[in-house]
């Protein structure tokens, strides 16, 4: 994997989004160091399906915090994953409550990824193997993570975190949403503390 950029991060905010059936305070919401980062991080891999199944950049064995740059990149991401659950659930039309975390994260080994013509079989939409490979990898190399582009908004840059310690606490709900799901796709997220939909026309 030595061709590819390695390239040191500091984002200020970074979005995560998650299920939850109403506004609630979590494990992390009491984060005060990078020790207890780490179990906590520890214990979401056992429940959130996003860490603990294989996803993009993790396979079983091993988990990834999944985040954003920016919020409306983050809504995208989940939207697409969330109609695909719902839809493969066959869930009934309702408001699903959500909620965001957003948290600094920095650190100086990062694999890029974030050209996607260069880098393009890492972004085969069915088929994670390539990708997965290289979580993998950089798993074995002790690599922070992996900086990525968004398939679902075309500035958007997500990032696969691979060590907890990089996260820097506190991670803080920042907003509570509501996606509602009209039976056949999400066709508005509400913020609620604007009440404002921050579904764009224009998404993928």
């Amino acid at each position: 994997m030595n061709d590819l950029p390695v390239i040191s991060l500091n984002w200020e905010n970074s979005y995560r989004i998650i299920p939850t059936l109403f506004p609630e305070k979590t494990l992390f919401d009491e984060i005060c160091s990078y020790d207890e980062l780490e179990y906590v991080y520890y214990i979401e891999s056992l429940t959130n399906n996003r860490i603990a199944k294989a996803s993009k950049f993790n396979t079983d064995n091993f988990g990834a915090y999944y985040a954003s740059k920016d919020l409306q990149t983050a809504i995208y991401e989940t939207v697409y994953h969330r109609e695909k659950f719902y839809a493969e659930n066959n869930a009934p039309p309702a408001p699903y409550h959500m909620r965001v975390y957003d948290a600094k994260i920095k650190g100086d080994n990062f694999y890029d990824i974030t050209e996607k013509d260069i880098y393009e079989k890492y972004y085969d939409p069915e088929n994670y193997t390539e990708s997965q490979n290289l979580g993998i990898e950089s798993k074995k190399e002790n690599k922070d993570g992996i900086v990525y582009s968004s398939v679902r908004h075309d500035t958007g840059v997500n990032i696969a975190v691979l060590r907890p310690k990089i996260i820097i606490p506190p991670a803080k709900i920042s907003k509570n949403l509501i996606y509602y799901w009209d039976g056949k796709k999400i066709s508005t997220v509400t913020d609620l503390g604007k009440g404002k939909n921050l579904l764009s026309c224009n998404k993928k």
